[in-house]
């Protein structure tokens, strides 16, 4: 070996790398990497190695050294390694030698090599690590390759040993990648993970001397790790830690630095981020002058990549300041700065879809303001466009998924485009499986997914769709943290789609939970002021419906004037041409409409047509209320031509009528028919005022195509039912108006159907009232009496009607057909428990999903197609169908029924009997009459025992005088035709007659009417010549009869028994002084004959009295009974621990039921707004099966109970005559003419007492 010329060979690389001797260069590679010279320096290396023992020369060392040395700077670093331990091994012989020997360079070399080769294998496989996370691929390819790229950090991390820089090195690139990989999984563990490792490379560093930038680095990171967490979990101290350490960050970076200015923007972010979630001002005001630093502070032109970032930020910022500022300046600025960004933005840039996101939102918030339909395109373009970036990961795909269905949903409610709402709810659904209920996200898309299920709703009618978005709306609500935005937003679309439904279906609860809410958002303030509009205006609108159903009560005038004030306070928030001042207009004018119209105030009216008019000055064109608003200009118009005004006020109200009907495109089924609703009640008024035949015409046509058609709600084609009927009845039109009147008849039992709650069914049947008696009257009027006594029965009592049908008795069809029976059986338990469980308890404030509506619906449609079902068997084609004539004409048996019909068309008496119905008129007879007796003497009733002898006196005089009326209007005509002339001659049965007062006449005592004194000769009064008895309807008193019947024989032979429920004393109420005396009575009058249990005072509980009822034949109440006129199913009997109520009583089946004797006040009353309902304890039970029922009018005194009551029961226990409860109503009619012999002018005393039922 020529040691000499190998050196030789090595020096001459060294120097041509190098020529001017300056080790500190970056070297020549095609020198360093001279062939001759490595093999020259390996040949050297390997000879030394077999001869250790000699000494080598330091020279030929430095040479050899310096090569390698080079070499590993040039070399990629997979290939560098064999040259860094070469020339660390000499390097280090010769330091050991002579550090003297060696340049700086290289003596450092030396000195630090081990981390230098420590160094190069970490990034070696760093290196590798990164090739696998850059990979593109779909998610299952992209996880295996940050497996891999795990796996070989986690053997770097080996090699970091005791070098402190390169741990934290690493534990960033492991808190990267986690973050990575929690991008493609969305888990909580993945982002946790990446906070960890980015948490270790700040602490790696802790202390080192002059690594700031190093702790900059890695604070940065782990405050994005924090952030991203922040945002995806909404933990507010990920969000004070992230921010503490970005500020860190600003603090460490000189001001020139270019990472300075990427943390500014992430700073501000965070800023923006932690505010959503706690409102704090300062931290919005802290961004946007961070925003502006980064943006101050950029030198020249700044990269793209910064300028893009810097902008996105902007544009975030801006949208955040206009929802708290409401300077629109920054609505421009937003939307500017977010296309600024995505133009600076490539299309393959990480951060691309969020830039398309940050745009969007911009771009919806300045749509809600100023309303241009480009701005709606644009923001779907912008939300699809982030949608449709690949690789993007799953958290982040998941939330620009979120994005599209919201931009889709809000283009399809003014779009209507079918196709828009698809895509959002299957975009949604998708979403939602993907999520736990838990998460914050999840919550969103349920959001989304009502609001847009709700549109579709309004556009398709289909009322699944408006059931799902309530309970999804619910399920949002209630699991949002209290007090939070989120919340208030999830408050927000549930109040919108309870309203929703509530206008559909006019459930009262809707109503209720739907103002409960939205009164919890304005009243939390946690939404910021840009919302403010919208919640002031949903608010008005709940509390001005709210108004509609209590009228004009103090509580409805109440809420109108709030309703008013909230909306003067969005036009003062508003600007001339904003969206939400034309819906704020368009309220007010009908608000100030509705408290104009009580009372005919003029300056509500005059502002009402001044703000209709302002906004019609500054409406846009494409305003989405530009239709309704043409509507409301046209109501107002109308309410001035009502007021006194010109004819040319209407001839304009109906112009824009029509505008608004061309102007309303695509339709709102939500409001559907509302256009065509307005215009036909417009032309309905015209009618009312013209003689010409061409606008009659067309207002009967208008009116009559919208009650035929069976898309609209059943309360709205009523409403126009009711005007065609008018319209056609006024016109001579009797074809027309009798298809009016049995359309308008058919949709009662619709509008009280079981698929809605029974508060709503009341209000609905209360609306209503008189329609049937109306088109009985027409049909009267057309010598049809027996169509009239059909229009009366399937349009009055249409709750019992109901409850009639759903209890018939199915053995018929069990053996016929067990399986419909079984389902029947199996809705009809359903149903009657969720009747009986229909209380109105008070709202909770959790919004915990109330189902019961759905359930209710779907049960009665199942109802109604198991019937359908039934009625294609043979023999069954009539099964539950409403009885005809001839069925009803049997019902009365040997009894006369009349029926007393009260219409502002004509007054009759319909007396049914021998299987035939004759009409007796009754010209002295009026409906205003009966309206304004029927009132008085509730009021009398009702109030004049509060007003002691005063009362009592008042009372006496207002039955006195109704008595009287009564005889000459009803009682004489109807008497005379049935031949009852006088008292039946002595030892002669007394005749029956069993009444059926139609609408108001039924609070009026008929079976107490006279003309003269008790007992005079003339025998001028209803009790000295029939024994009375009532029935609401015939059906009624038919089921009765059967109950009757099949009573008697099941408990032939069997010894009667009553169950006697005695309250001398009731907590809170005043004592019965004579209850005890009552019952002992009872009990002298009927033992043994009959056997008597009793329960008296505490023994006397709700749950007791039902249990017991069931195992009795006869009942005796002796209590307080009470009777809500406002809602008379909540009234009933006053038990020890409570009442029972109409409602919980009429949910019963009492197979062995005979005789229900109520010797308590006002349990024969109903209420005063379902006038065509009989709802009252004795109709009640009379339903459940007692063909008996005793029960009073009015307050009773308690010590003349006692003597009534054992009247009745001296008839009814006479042993020798034998038991028979059939005498019931002759054993009433005898003990109320005893008492009257006593107190022939104290009515009050001895009138209230009425029999119901056969």
């Amino acid at each position: 070996m020529d040691e000499r010329e190998l050196v030789s060979r090595i020096i001459a690389a060294v120097e041509r790398a190098i020529p001017d001797g300056a080790p500190g260069m970056m070297p020549d590679p095609d020198a360093v990497l001279d062939s001759e010279a490595l093999l020259a320096s390996d040949t050297l290396m390997n000879w030394y190695l077999r001869h250790p023992q000699v000494k080598g020369n330091p020279r030929t060392f430095l040479a050899m050294a310096t090569l390698h040395w080079m070499r590993y700077q040039i070399l990629p670093k997979d290939q560098a390694e064999r040259d860094l331990l070469t020339a660390l091994l000499l390097c280090r012989t010769m330091h050991a030698y002579d550090p003297a020997f060696l340049s700086d360079p290289l003596r450092r070399f030396a000195e630090e090599g081990e981390e230098r080769l420590a160094e190069l294998r970490v990034d070696v496989l760093s290196d590798a690590a990164r090739e696998r996370m850059d990979r593109d691929g779909d998610p299952k390819g992209r996880l295996a390759a940050l497996g891999e790229a795990e796996s070989l950090l986690e053997s770097a991390m080996v090699h970091a040993g005791p070098y402190p820089l390169l741990k934290a090195d690493l534990s960033g690139r492991l808190g990267y990648l986690w973050g990575l990989r929690f991008r493609c999984t969305g888990s909580p563990e993945d982002i946790d993970t990446s906070e960890r490792w980015h948490r270790r490379a700040v602490e790696a560093v802790d202390g080192l001397d002059g690594q700031g930038e190093e702790r900059a680095r890695h604070l940065s990171g782990w405050a994005e790790s924090l952030c991203e967490r922040h945002e995806t979990f909404s933990r507010t101290d990920d969000a004070d830690q992230g921010i503490s350490a970005l500020r860190e960050v600003v603090r460490l970076l000189p001001a020139d630095h270019t990472f300075r200015n990427i943390s500014l923007v992430k700073l501000a972010h965070a800023l923006l981020s932690r505010f959503e979630q706690t409102e704090r001002e300062s931290d919005l005001l802290d961004a946007w002058t961070t925003i502006h630093e980064a943006l101050d502070t950029s030198t020249g032109r700044p990269s793209q990549r910064i300028g893009a970032m810097e902008l996105s930020c902007l544009s975030r910022a801006a949208v955040l300041r206009y929802a708290h500022s409401d300077d629109r300046t920054l609505l421009h600025q937003a939307v500017h700065a977010a296309r600024e960004a995505i133009v600076l933005t490539a299309p393959d840039d990480v951060d691309f879809p969020e830039r398309q996101s940050r745009l969007g939102v911009a771009l919806g918030l300045r749509f809600d303001v100023l309303g241009d339909p480009a701005d709606l395109d644009d923001l779907v373009g912008a939300a699809r466009a982030a949608f449709a970036c690949p690789d993007v990961g799953s958290a982040r795909s998941l939330r620009y998924r979120i994005g599209l269905a919201q931009a889709l949903g809000r283009s399809y409610q003014h779009s209507g485009r079918s196709e828009q709402a698809e895509e959002a709810i299957e975009l949604c659904r998708s979403a939602a499986a993907e999520l736990a209920p838990g998460d914050a996200r999840y919550r969103v898309v349920l959001n989304t997914l009502a609001g847009t299920l709700s549109r579709r709703f309004g556009r398709s009618g289909d009322i699944d769709d408006l059931e799902a978005a309530v309970e999804a709306a619910f399920e949002a609500a209630a699991t949002a943290p209290p007090g939070s935005s989120e919340r208030a937003l999830m408050l927000g679309n549930l109040q919108t789609v309870l309203a929703t439904r509530y206008r559909f279906t006019l459930e009262d609860r809707d109503l209720e939970e739907a103002l409960q809410a939205a009164e919890e958002l304005w009243a939390s303030r946690a939404l910021a002021p840009a919302y403010r509009t919208a919640m002031a205006i949903n608010l008005a609108q709940l509390l001005a419906a709210r108004s509609g159903d209590t009228g004009t009560s103090q509580s409805g005038t109440r809420d109108l004037d709030r309703a008013v004030e909230l909306l003067r306070q969005v036009l003062a928030w508003t600007s001339p041409g904003d969206l939400a001042r034309s819906h704020a207009q368009l309220d007010l004018a009908g608000n100030l409409m509705a408290r104009s119209a009580p009372s005919g105030g003029e300056a509500d009216l005059a502002e009402a047509l001044a703000v209709c008019r302002d906004a019609m000055a500054h409406l846009r064109d494409g305003d989405p209320f530009r239709g309704r608003l043409l509507s409301r200009y046209s109501d107002v118009l109308l309410m001035k031509f009502r007021a006194g005004g010109q004819k040319s006020d209407l001839d304009e109200a109906i112009a824009l009528e029509r505008q608004a009907a061309e102007a309303d495109a695509p339709p709102i089924i939500v409001a559907h028919g509302d256009g065509r609703s307005s215009l036909a009640d417009k032309l309905a008024v015209r009618a009312e005022h013209t003689e010409e035949e061409d606008q009659v015409g067309e207002a009967i046509r208008a009116n009559r195509l919208l009650a035929e058609d069976e898309s609209l709600q059943p309360w709205r084609r009523m409403r126009h039912a009711r005007s065609w009927t008018r319209l056609a009845v006024r016109s001579g039109d009797d074809a027309s108006a009798s298809a009016g009147f049995a359309i308008a008849v058919r949709l009662l039992p619709v509008l009280g159907g079981r698929g809605s709650s029974l508060r709503t069914r009341e209000r609905h049947l209360a609306d209503w009232a008189g329609m049937a008696a109306d088109a009985a009257a027409h049909a009267i009027s057309a010598g049809k009496a027996e169509q009239a006594v059909e229009l009366l029965e399937n349009g009055r009592s249409v709750l019992w009607a109901q409850t009639l049908r759903m209890s018939d008795d199915l053995s018929g069809l069990q053996a016929v057909a067990p399986d419909l029976a079984a389902r029947l059986l199996e809705l009809r338990t359903l149903v009657n428990a969720d009747e009986a469980a229909q209380v109105a308890a008070p709202l909770g404030g959790d919004f915990t999903p109330y189902t019961g509506r759905r359930d209710r619906a779907r049960w009665a449609a199942a109802w109604d197609e198991t019937v359908a079902l039934v009625r294609r068997l043979p023999g069954f084609e009539s099964f539950l169908e409403p009885a005809g004539f001839a069925e009803l004409a049997a019902a009365a048996g040997p009894v006369p029924v009349v029926v007393v019909n009260v219409s502002g068309l004509r007054c009759d008496a319909l007396v049914v009997a021998d299987g035939r119905v004759d009409v007796v008129p009754l010209p002295r007879l009026a409906l205003s009459d009966v309206l304004k007796l029927s009132d008085a003497f509730l009021t009398t009733t009702t109030t004049g025992s509060a007003l002691g002898m005063v009362g009592s006196l008042a009372l006496r005089g207002n039955i006195t005088s109704i008595s009287a009326w009564l005889w000459r209007a009803v009682a004489e005509p109807v008497l005379s035709f049935l031949g009852h002339e006088a008292p039946p001659a002595e030892g002669e049965p007394w005749p029956r007659v069993c009444w059926s007062p139609v609408g108001p006449l039924a609070f009026l005592p008929l079976h107490a009417a006279g003309d003269g004194d008790p007992g005079a000769p003339a025998h001028r009064t209803v009790l000295d010549r029939v024994v009375s008895s009532y029935t609401p309807t015939l059906s009624a008193l038919a089921r009765a009869r059967a109950h009757g019947s099949s009573s008697a024989s099941a408990s032939a032979g069997e010894r009667p028994s009553m169950l006697a429920v005695s309250l001398p004393e009731t907590p809170g109420g005043a004592p019965l002084s004579y209850a005890a005396e009552e019952l002992d009575r009872i009990r002298g009058r009927l033992s043994p004959a009959v056997r008597v249990t009793a329960l008296v005072g505490g023994e006397a509980e709700r749950e007791t009295v039902l249990a017991q009822l069931d195992a009795h034949h006869w009942v005796h109440f002796v209590c307080h009974g009470s009777q809500p006129m406002d809602d008379p199913g909540r009234g009933g009997i006053q038990l020890w621990d409570g009442t029972l109520t109409v409602r919980e009583m009429a949910a019963l089946r009492l197979p062995k039921a005979q005789l229900a004797y109520l010797s308590a006040c006002d349990t024969a009353v109903g209420g005063n707004r379902l006038l065509d309902e009989y709802l009252h304890l004795a109709a009640a039970l009379q339903i459940v099966g007692y063909p008996h029922v005793i029960a009073a009018q009015w307050r009773t005194h308690d010590r003349y109970a006692a003597d009534i009551a054992d009247g009745v029961y001296e008839v009814l226990g006479d042993v020798d005559a034998g038991l028979d409860v059939n005498r019931a109503a002759v054993a009433l009619h005898r003990a109320v003419r005893a008492l009257r012999e006593r107190f022939p002018r104290q009515p009050d005393i001895w009138a209230p007492y009425i029999h119901v039922g056969t």
